[in-house]
């Protein structure tokens, strides 16, 4: 899959619809367009800082 920017937002609404059980992983995945990768990227990063944007600072 080619890059493309995905808004915090969605990556939020992600996480939440799969947490509740509102969607399966593979819906949510398939209507993103995203990997299953990219997708545990995400939450892995929810999970260590509570925010799914990695923030850098200079350089």
């Amino acid at each position: 899959m080619a890059y493309r920017k995905i808004s915090r937002d969605v990556k939020i609404a992600a996480i939440r619809l799969y947490q509740r059980h509102l969607l399966s992983l593979n819906v949510i995945l398939e209507c993103l367009g995203i990997s299953k990768r990219t997708f545990r990227r995400i939450t892995q990063l929810w999970r260590l800082t509570g925010d799914v944007v990695r923030h850098t600072f200079g350089i």
